[in-house]
């Protein structure tokens, strides 16, 4: 008896197989994310927001010292500049929280996954879930191609904008 019931519920087909290949699909992305955020440069972003701010100081401390007003144009380039701190210190804050949502999010998703393989969750239940880990893993991947992007933006418009700066600081210098 106790070998029928066995048999019996070793061969009952697992009605989760679709939502089980969602889920791998699910962390496979998860885990991309995660090594997308590794590779934006945390490091040299501190690096960058240092030079952003002792570049800003020095600026405008020259012309404090000698109590000048600074003129249009070079109002226009500390104005791009400046457009550049937002992202800089958005990073700072992001980084490492976006990294804890996706080890959560990828935990989440694995122990969902092994529920469904073992057929542990009822229907509703499991359905639930699905929508909510999926809308969860959407929107941490999300938020990670945002920073991805934003990185990106970001280090073309310092580029651009840092020979100027570099410029005008030496300019500066040289009338001192």
């Amino acid at each position: 008896m106790i070998f029928a019931s066995l048999a019996f519920f070793s061969c009952k087909p697992n009605p989760y197989k679709e939502e089980v290949k969602e889920l791998d699909q699910l962390i496979s992305e998860v885990e991309k994310s995660s090594t997308k955020l590794v590779k934006i440069d945390t490091t040299g972003l501190a690096q960058k927001w240092k030079e952003y701010k002792e570049n800003v100081n020095t600026i405008t401390g020259v012309y404090k010292e000698e109590k000048d007003t600074i003129g249009k144009e070079l109002a226009m380039i500390l104005s791009d500049y400046r457009q550049l701190k937002k992202p800089y210190s958005e990073y700072k804050n992001a980084y490492s929280s976006t990294m804890e949502e996706l080890k959560f999010t990828k935990k989440q998703l694995v122990t969902l996954k092994h529920d469904l393989e073992n057929n542990i969750l009822e229907q509703p239940v499991a359905a639930k879930m699905m929508q909510s880990e999926k809308m969860a893993a959407r929107k941490i991947i999300e938020q990670v191609e945002q920073l991805a992007r934003t990185d990106s933006v970001t280090e073309v418009k310092a580029a651009k904008i840092n020979t100027t700066i570099d410029s005008v600081i030496t300019s500066l210098s040289n009338t001192q």
